[in-house]
């Protein structure tokens, strides 16, 4: 650590502008520095490694001192003078950082902690964040990350100084290329004293607006921006222009048009009509159902959609999820486990038209959750379920302090949507532009969706509960990706954007009707659904196979429970079944009526349903009989006369089998009825029923 004195930095400064480059370099590479001056043995260096000339002149300079050897015959030894220690030590950081060259930022840290007092500066970087009317929220090591690398972290420094100079000496080292020699300094500006500069250069040195290095082929000292700030300082004073947008006439690979989401909800649901699904008692569906319904989700086109989003892992998990938050299934416990089963909403959805089932999803997404769901609590602090992206972005008054959780209210929350909704809408309706266009046309530094159509200081953003400072690439940044979140996870799955693959092009994009319908406007049927109405044919063949031609969910929905799926959904929407023995008895067993069987295919084919079929699923299904059971407990005498008076014991309830077998219908032995035998002067004994053979075989 510097201790910084500006009187003798200044002198020090001089004598090593006036030392040759040779000597300059021997004191970066030769000379070693303890790690402190007030160490009492210094690192010792051999005389013999430097130039006779070189070394007279660091020791003429002041910079190091001679010392005999400890032994005879030895070379003399040259140690750092105390005075000299740590004007050396800065020299040395400056070599080690090389902060004005480019991608030198991670050396900041080091920069500082060797080149100041730590605690003094990073109090003079508090001081600076908290005038820009920002949280102090960050730490010491993020305020250097975040701030002081930025383009925007001179003019902050300018603003808290109050220094008019501040500014003109910014700009002159700007327009200098970025980096001035320390030597030249005085005389950047002609008409200000030279002293009245250097003391505006020392300010701003202390608070990291400017930053100093080491030449590295002459070593001579040089003061300028760190590189990141110099360029987003120049981009900055760019006149900016919005990118056109790229059309793409006619790409060559579609992606589906109605989407993935829904028909992934249809799937899954439909293959729950033919049976619940066993669940985990910590949660979660048994490997088995999960290769189950892996099956029954339809395979995406390849080179679409972004990494592991193509996946029926993450297909099958958000599916899961929406059911759930729709109230489509439920988790039910009996039979011995947990199930996920199908519930009346559900199965109203799935006979429903493909409008309303659109209706149904979208207005989930766009509505407020229940006061007393725990989702509730996080929605007022980010707009996830909607944007899927955790941001928030609302209006500030400046100067004015503002609390650090902020909570949304609606009027907020409506006015962000419209952001992202307007942003949407400069694509062109069914006419496909490069998704890169889109993304560069809607998010660019000095406006996007996420600035709320205001200014800088008057927009206050938190991504994922971080404060996002008031710095133009950390905000593009964050609102280019909520917006490929939004795109990704809401607008491409639920069909709004239409995808194409083009091999000039790459990834293509166009919008659908359904983005307006999706940011809550009214859109006719006809236009929400497309060419995808839902309507169909169901056919029912001699040979027990069900073709459902179209997307007929709610005849599915009601033919799925006896029936059994063949393969997946075919060319043009048909889907097959096939009635099976098993299916129906499996059916038969979980209450369906043969009778209702027989209703649902003849309410759901198009034509008459052929007579093997009905009489075979008659008969299926009445071949299934009730056998009631009750649990009782046997009781063997040991003669006729016993039996009689356990029967007068035991009264109307008992049954006799046999002579000398009774049965009696409970299955514990209750005190009363102990007391009831025992008066009668009949004594119950526990008798355990003999094993089988197999059994008895495996204790042997």
């Amino acid at each position: 650590m510097v201790r910084t004195n500006r009187s003798s930095d200044s002198l020090w400064e001089h004598k090593w502008q006036v030392l040759s480059t040779t000597a300059r370099r021997a004191a970066v590479e030769q000379v070693r520095l303890a790690g402190s001056k007030e160490v009492v043995r210094h690192p010792v260096v051999e005389a013999t490694v430097f130039p006779d000339n070189t070394l007279q002149e660091l020791i003429n300079a002041g910079f190091v001192q001679r010392q005999p050897p400890p032994r005879p015959k030895l070379p003399d030894r040259v140690i750092v003078c105390k005075d000299a220690y740590d004007f050396l030590q800065r020299i040395h950081t400056l070599a080690r950082t090389h902060l004005l060259q480019q991608s030198s930022e991670a050396n900041l840290e080091d920069y500082v902690r060797n080149r100041f007092r730590w605690m003094t500066v990073m109090e003079r970087l508090n001081r600076i964040v908290v005038n820009e009317k920002l949280p102090l929220i960050y730490r010491q090591e993020e305020i250097l990350r975040l701030f002081v690398p930025r383009g925007e972290w001179p003019d902050w420094v300018i603003r808290k100084l109050h220094l008019p100079l501040a500014r003109r000496v910014v700009d002159a080292i700007e327009n200098h290329g970025g980096v001035i020699p320390r030597s030249a300094l005085p005389t950047m500006l002609p008409r200000q004293q030279p002293a009245e500069v250097l003391v505006v250069v020392g300010d701003l040195l202390e608070h990291l607006a400017l930053v100093e290095a080491l030449d590295a082929e002459t070593g001579e000292l040089l003061v300028g921006l760190l590189p990141s700030v110099l360029t987003q300082r120049q981009q900055a004073r760019q006149e900016e222009t919005r990118p056109s947008l790229v059309a793409c006439a006619s790409p060559a690979d579609l992606f589906p048009p109605e989407g993935y989401l829904l028909d992934d909800l249809r799937a899954f649901l439909l293959e729950l009509a033919a049976g619940p699904a066993r669940c985990r008692q910590q949660g979660g569906l048994f490997q088995k159902e999960t290769d189950r319904f892996r099956a029954c989700l339809a395979p995406l086109p390849a080179g679409f959609l972004p990494h592991q989003r193509d996946s029926v892992e993450y297909r099958l998990s958000v599916v899961e999820s929406l059911s759930n938050h729709l109230k489509l299934v439920r988790s039910a416990t009996h039979d011995g486990g947990r199930w996920l089963e199908l519930t009346q909403p559900g199965k109203t959805w799935l006979g429903s038209s493909f409008a309303q089932q659109y209706r149904i999803v979208y207005n989930w997404f766009y509505s407020t959750p229940a006061s007393n769901t725990h989702e509730a609590y996080s929605f007022g602090y980010s707009d996830g379920r909607f944007l899927a992206a955790e941001v928030i972005a609302y209006k500030v008054t400046p100067c004015v302090h503002e609390e650090y959780w902020h909570r949304i209210d609606d009027e907020e929350r409506a006015t962000l949507r419209r952001a992202f909704s307007d942003a949407c809408q400069v694509l062109p309706r069914d006419t496909f532009v490069t998704l890169a266009s889109f993304l560069d046309h809607v998010c660019t530094r000095n406006d996007h969706p996420l600035m709320l159509g205001l200014e800088m200081e008057q927009v206050r953003i938190q991504y994922h509960s971080r404060m996002i400072p008031p710095m133009k690439l950390e905000r593009l940044a964050v609102a280019r990706q909520a917006m490929e979140e939004l795109l990704w996870e809401r607008l491409v799955p639920l069909g709004c954007f239409i995808l194409g693959n083009d091999p000039a092009h790459g990834l293509c994009v166009a919008r659908h009707r359904r983005l307006d319908a999706y940011f809550g406007k009214p859109v006719p049927d006809e236009e929400l659904v497309g060419g995808n109405s839902g309507t169909g044919r169901v056919l029912v063949q001699p040979d027990f196979t069900i073709i459902i031609i179209g997307s007929q969910t709610g005849a599915s929905a009601e033919l799925a429970p006896f029936c059994e799926r063949q393969g997946g959904r075919g060319a043009g929407g048909t889907l097959q079944l096939k009635l099976t023995r098993s299916a129906v008895l499996r059916a038969a067993q979980q209450g369906l009526t043969g009778a209702e069987m027989l209703a649902r295919l003849q309410r759901h084919s198009s034509a008459a349903v052929p007579a093997n079929v009905l009489r075979e699923v008659r008969e299926w299904a009445d071949w299934v009989r009730p056998v009631d059971y009750t649990p009782a407990m046997i009781f063997r005498c040991p003669d006729r006369a016993t039996a009689d008076r356990l029967v007068a014991a035991l009264g109307r309830d008992a049954d006799r089998l046999t002579e000398t077998v009774v049965i009696l219908p409970t299955t514990v032995m209750l005190p009363p009825l102990r007391k009831k035998l025992q008066d009668q002067g009949l004594l119950p004994r526990t008798q355990h029923p003999a094993a089988p053979d197999n059994q008895r075989r495996r204790k042997r």
